[in-house]
């Protein structure tokens, strides 16, 4: 399964990079490859683990956007797997399979490479089921360790994750021992007896981190990344609203937004209508039932309770990017329903049978919009070449240039752009590419630069990649932009303190997103210009590529 799925993502892999939310990992891996430290150094709110993990693979094959598209792949083919290996203890086969490829393809059509939160996602499904084997078979206290340190190690990947993943679970633990026949009279110490391991065990890397931040001075920064800011402007400056329904009907992929809800609502009749039995295991379960001492119903309140917990995370921004952590977990439930709907009552097989119809649309539906519909609207190379981006529409060329030595000497002006596309297994648009060449042949490979946009007053996204693929470091502790940081008058003075200070001799700036409105504040103008004001003040523009123009310091 791990095999099939790591080569179905490799052929399907979007061979453009993502400028935005890819670049913030690459960018914030060269900057601990550096000696930079997270939130101390730079801001991000993810957590430490994908940046030094990538560090790390970064030293031992080389600082490469392939290195870090491979250990993206190899994480989500790990979550394919969890999934087929987690079902496969309480469905039949066909369903497994079913499920798993619609997990699959989610995986493969949606959401950005390099994401933390796939990592964090693996973490906390082995986690759960380590987890539920220790709550239904009373296993060793190592489980219950083994599942806690898990969770903690998912904080380190994403911080909202292992929040929410670790609440689940202590949710989950209190209400699957309530109804246990463990523990006797005495439930409440059965529980904090139960629950202490866990707890512990999670909170260690956590602590652990925290601590080790404490003794660096991260701590102040941390809590302004990750809970203060985020508090204060998230929902305000990124919020999205949901989807009418009429506009949903129409978008099958849109759909994805309202299957976890879907899911959790049939599974949560089964629990209400007592009298159908639909979730009570079975005194003589047959080889199609689940595994003697795995239950249906302690897998729901894992599951349910992890879909559910991850759903509220995802509701600021609404998309099926963004809610696919809680549809993983709820396509696991619709597998279980599936199942149990074979021997149940037709009423239930029907509902069953629609979501999983549903499913399975809005899944090959993301896929075709992604590899066909939207590449044949906009294309990096014009609407005639657009099947070209991915991998399965030249594979022998993928494998020549993944295989062959550095072309990077090649003079690219000199050549046409197909030629020059053709020199890189991972690419940017031509204009891009262009100013990354012209960073590289006019600032020394230790010279920081800086890449802003044409108004500092209203921010959607910032080009974050280019700062690694030109090899260049960031001038400024504030590289990743988000609508309401560098539009402040505070942020803006730290950026032009960082410029002043390092007389960088290049600034890039671009105005690719200046016109992009969305519904939240990040549309409205902070009225806080002197950012801009001291670019033009102390650069002139000396090169445009596009909608980019390089910027050199004056009298430099």
């Amino acid at each position: 399964v791990f095999t099939v799925s790591f080569v179905g993502l490799i052929l399907s892999m979007d061979r453009v990079i993502s400028v935005y939310d890819e670049g913030v990992i690459l960018t914030g891996a060269m900057r601990v490859s550096a000696g930079d430290i997270p939130h101390r150094d730079f801001y991000v709110m993810y957590g430490p683990a994908v940046f030094y993990l990538l560090s790390w693979f970064f030293d031992v094959f080389g600082q490469s956007v392939l290195v870090e598209r491979v250990f993206d792949l190899v994480i989500r083919a790990g979550i394919v797997t969890a999934v087929y290996a987690s079902l496969t203890l309480y469905c039949r086969k066909s369903i497994v399979v079913f499920v798993t490829v619609i997990c699959a393809l989610w995986l493969i059509f949606v959401g950005h490479h390099g994401y933390p939160v796939y990592p964090a996602l693996l973490l906390i499904i082995c986690s759960s089921m380590f987890l539920l084997q220790t709550l239904v078979r009373n296993n060793s206290i190592v489980y219950l360790f083994i599942a806690g340190l898990l969770t903690g190690l998912a904080a380190l990947f994403r911080y909202d994750v292992g929040f929410f993943a670790f609440v689940a679970h202590i949710l989950a633990i209190i209400l699957i021992l309530l109804q246990s026949k463990y523990g006797g009279n005495n439930k409440v110490r059965y529980i904090f007896y139960e629950l202490f391991p866990y707890v512990l065990a999670a909170g260690f890397p956590v602590a652990a981190v925290l601590i080790w931040y404490g003794f660096n001075g991260v701590l102040s920064s941390f809590i302004h990344d990750v809970i203060s800011f985020p508090g204060e402007n998230y929902y305000r400056t990124r919020g999205l609203p949901f989807p009418g329904i009429l506009y949903t009907i129409l978008h099958p992929k849109k759909w994805a937004i309202y299957i976890p809800i879907a899911v959790i609502c049939v599974a949560a009749i089964g629990f209400i209508k007592k009298d159908s039995q639909l979730f009570k295991t079975q005194s003589d379960p047959s080889a199609d039932d689940a595994i003697s001492g795995n239950t249906r119903t302690e897998f729901l309140i894992i599951f349910l309770l992890l879909t559910v917990v991850f759903y509220l995370k995802g509701v600021v921004r609404v998309s099926p990017e963004h809610m696919q952590l809680a549809l993983i977990p709820s396509m696991m439930i619709l597998a279980l329903i599936m199942e149990i709907s074979v021997n149940y009552t037709r009423w239930f097989r029907i509902l069953a049978v629609t979501l999983a119809i549903i499913s399975c649309v809005s899944a090959l539906t993301a896929g075709y919009r992604r590899t066909i519909e939207d590449r044949a609207n906009f294309s990096l190379f014009g609407k005639t070449n657009y099947s070209k981006n991915f991998v399965f529409s030249d594979v022998p060329e993928f494998y020549k240039l993944v295989t062959s030595p550095d072309m990077s000497h090649l003079d690219v002006d000199s050549v046409s752009l197909p030629v020059a596309r053709k020199r890189a297994a991972l690419f940017v648009d031509q204009d891009r590419d262009a100013a990354i060449r012209f960073i590289k042949q006019n600032t020394a490979p230790d010279e920081r630069i800086f890449i802003g946009l044409t108004r500092h007053d209203k921010i959607y996204i910032n080009d974050v990649s280019s700062y690694f693929q030109s090899g260049r470091l960031p001038a400024t502790k504030w590289h990743h932009f988000d609508p309401g940081l560098q539009t402040s008058a505070e942020i803006q003075s730290e950026i032009i303190a960082d410029l002043e200070q390092s007389k960088i001799s290049h600034i890039w700036l671009e105005s690719t997103w200046d016109d992009k409105v969305e519904p939240n504040e990040s549309a409205v103008s902070s009225g806080i210009t002197i950012l801009d004001e001291y670019i033009r003040a102390k650069y002139q523009s000396v090169q445009n590529f596009g909608e980019i123009s390089v910027w050199r310091r004056k009298n430099y």
